[in-house]
């Protein structure tokens, strides 16, 4: 499936220079794993002097379709071939942050929070900046061992060490392919890190939010003291960095989802 579809895009019209980011939907069931079609694996595969069609992503579980470089004319022909149900051009999305238990109207004592044994091993995937594994937050202390259905990973780096996951923090990748097209320029030209390290916080807030261990005596410094937790506490958390300085692309959202389906992820 790869080669079809690094031969429909041999096919289309020299590239001129109005390069852009499109994801297309196709009728076409990838079989190729999205590990084997990610050109962003190492610097070294960052190339940005030529213009050329080159295919960023495989999409078999989220969507069957991909993500490519593209010129307008090239999308437009697109659009025509055979198989294919829609060519979308690539767009950014923001972070945004609001409250939440106040607002799903939760109660610790009674109702759905404590009927589903707040979350026990379900694992909610965490699309957005990353995450801050040393965060109290994030301690596995009184968990069980890693639910057998997981099948994902946990990617290293320099500022991700190994050992950064846990039993609470049971997965973390990152996704850049997309982001790195749009803005010509490769994360480390940006001052960025090439791992899933949170470097803005709102990852690691809604990671929180959403499954953080309990901490006793949380605060801003002094003030406001008390006790934090997520709203699922024996949740597991996998984290997908697909937020850059420069804001969220669809494209590498997509292939996130696409991979987190595949590893195994339930929320």
């Amino acid at each position: 499936v790869l080669f079809m579809y690094s031969s429909i895009l041999q096919s289309l019209s020299p590239l001129s220079t109005d390069l852009d980011t499109y994801y297309s939907y196709s009728l076409v069931c990838p079989a190729e794993p999205l590990s084997t079609v990610l050109p962003y694996q190492s610097p070294s595969n960052v190339y940005y002097d030529l213009p050329k069609t080159k295919l960023l992503y495989s999409y078999e579980h989220a969507i069957h379709g991909f993500a490519a470089r593209l010129s307008a004319s090239q999308a437009e022909e697109l659009r025509h071939q055979p198989g294919i149900l829609s060519v979308i051009p690539d767009s950014i999305s923001q972070l945004q942050t609001t409250r939440s238990l106040q607002f799903l109207g939760l109660a610790d004592s009674w109702g759905i929070w404590p009927n589903t044994n707040y979350g026990e091993d379900i694992i909610i995937g965490i699309l957005d900046s990353g995450i801050r594994p040393d965060h109290p937050s994030f301690s596995d202390a009184g968990l069980s061992p890693v639910p057998s259905s997981w099948r994902g990973g946990c990617e290293t780096a320099l500022d991700f060490p190994s050992g950064s996951c846990n039993r609470k923090l049971i997965g973390a990748r990152s996704y850049y392919g997309g982001y790195e097209e749009s803005m010509r320029r490769s994360l480390e030209e940006m001052g960025e890190s090439r791992s899933p390290t949170d470097d803005d916080g709102h990852g690691t807030h809604t990671a929180s939010t959403a499954a953080g261990s309990v901490v006793s005596s949380a605060g801003f410094y002094a003030y406001a003291t008390g006790e934090a937790k997520g709203v699922a506490i024996k949740a597991r958390i996998a984290a997908y960095k697909v937020c850059w300085r420069g804001g969220c692309f669809d494209s590498d959202i997509l292939a996130a989802l696409n991979q987190a389906i595949s590893d195994g992820v339930h929320v």
